[in-house]
């Protein structure tokens, strides 16, 4: 099961993805228009993340990244980094770490 969701009137998307009911999702961000994000939009993304986290029972919430203000995001609403693939991502002829993040909800491991 997917969800997606339109950020604005088109200034970006956030696609929560491979939804398993009662376990996880896979989190993703496309956002175009930099004007859109502030603590504003970071309330109305925690709120979306929570209340599908709420709506399917799920435990985690996780995600990668390129991109260093998308982690510091998803960071601001309780995500933890839970790892670096360093030099993972190329885009036009450069190199990016890759930020692996997750959002949990049980800490049993």
């Amino acid at each position: 099961m997917n969800i997606v969701y339109e950020i604005g009137d088109g200034e970006g998307i956030m696609s929560f993805s491979t939804i398993i009911p009662g376990h996880k999702c896979r989190l993703d961000w496309y956002m175009w228009d930099k004007e859109v994000w502030g603590k504003e939009f970071a309330r109305e993304c925690q709120s979306l993340v929570r209340y599908i986290m709420a709506t399917f029972n799920l435990h985690r919430v996780w995600s990668n990244t390129a991109k260093k203000e998308i982690a510091k995001y998803v960071m601001s609403f309780g995500a933890k980094i839970e790892g670096i693939k360093r030099l993972d991502f190329q885009w036009g002829g450069k190199l990016y770490n890759n930020y692996c993040l997750a959002l949990e909800t049980s800490k049993e491991a």
